[in-house]
């Protein structure tokens, strides 16, 4: 608590909570005039999946999410919470991902999906339940729900950029990007620290990670990474009010998730038909999928992961820890030599 980053990190998803919880105690039994029954639903629906989404940021950031049984997860709060409330116990990890998956079902009255990323709609959810469920290791259950999600966004007009920056330089415009809200109301104005923070540098395992990938085109101007810069975040034009927002969703990411939980029931064709569209973007071959072995799908579906969503939501360091976790995979070890150095 005495790291002030730390701190407003943890408050801030707390006080996410607590508006939510706020939001929902006050209308879930009102019947306000001008106020659809419909809306109302809906309006609930987004409330839950932003209680949802800060457990989950929070369950993985403090509480050892790798481990269903372990006692330590996080405070739990289902009602608003007042400065005199009495402190609170962390509750289990498995009744934390209880809560996530419950406040999900609630937010599935979340509005449908109609292209804009800036507001909480049914693929967004199904997309956090996706990723809550792979971090549980429910891999069958994470790869049915990445399917749907993939389906109803492309069925709302939802698809990958062919030109990989030219998702960032659209923000959430982007037809691929599912949940990048506005920063501040009406215009994308986040301020210049993470910009500066990403463009300090993207650390070693960026390139060692491009390397074993093949990548020749990492230090080319106008690339997303160059020597000391990472330009994901290349929106900054006052006169035009174009500025960058945060990519909490893109759907790379959810071919991404399929790709890795159909590896890890060992449906490895299905893996590998997942994995070619966001390698496909990337310039790789239409078969290059194909001819990856196996046993390196996994590692390999990783560091496509790594390079896609890199200084994006933390989605990189994350799943170095589900790996270590799950496969004992150690990657600081002689042969992958890989540090978290962003």
């Amino acid at each position: 608590p005495q790291n002030n980053t730390v701190l407003n990190y943890y408050t801030g998803l707390y006080a996410i909570i607590n508006q939510s919880n706020s939001l929902i105690a006050n209308l879930r039994d009102a019947h306000p005039k001008g106020l659809t029954e419909a809306r109302k639903g809906e309006i609930l629906g987004e409330a839950y999946f932003h209680k949802a989404f800060a457990e989950f940021m929070l369950l993985r950031s403090f509480g050892e999410f790798w481990d269903r049984s372990s006692d330590y997860g996080v405070v739990l709060y289902n009602e608003p919470a007042r400065g005199n409330d009495e402190a609170k116990r962390r509750a289990p990890v498995e009744e934390c991902y209880t809560q996530i998956l419950s406040d999900l079902d609630e937010a599935a009255a979340a509005p449908a999906y109609d292209g804009r990323a800036y507001r909480v709609n049914g693929v967004t959810v199904q997309m956090l339940r996706a990723r809550v469920l792979l971090y549980m290791g429910r891999f069958a259950d994470a790869a049915t729900t990445a399917r749907t999600a993939i389906a109803d966004a492309t069925a709302g007009g939802a698809s990958l950029e062919t030109d990989y920056l030219t998702v960032f330089a659209q923000g959430f415009s982007s037809p691929e990007t599912l949940f990048a809200p506005y920063v501040s109301y009406p215009l994308e104005t986040m301020g210049s620290i993470l910009t500066t923070d990403v463009n300090l540098g993207y650390g070693t395992t960026v390139s060692r990670i491009a390397d074993e990938l093949g990548i020749t085109r990492i230090s080319k101007e106008g690339e997303p990474f160059q020597p000391m810069s990472l330009r994901k975040y290349v929106l900054n034009n006052a006169t035009t009010g174009d500025n960058n927002t945060y990519y909490f969703m893109r759907l790379p990411e959810l071919y991404l998730i399929l790709a890795e939980a159909e590896a890890r029931e060992g449906n490895y064709p299905q893996a590998r038909e997942a994995l070619q569209p966001v390698a496909t973007r990337a310039g790789y071959a239409e078969d290059y999928a194909d001819g990856i072995a196996d046993g390196d799908l996994l590692l390999t579906i990783f560091r496509h992961k790594y390079m896609e969503l890199s200084a994006e939501n933390y989605e990189e360091w994350y799943d170095m820890v589900r790996y270590y976790r799950l496969d004992g995979t150690d990657f600081t070890a002689t042969g992958l030599g890989y540090t978290q150095s962003m």
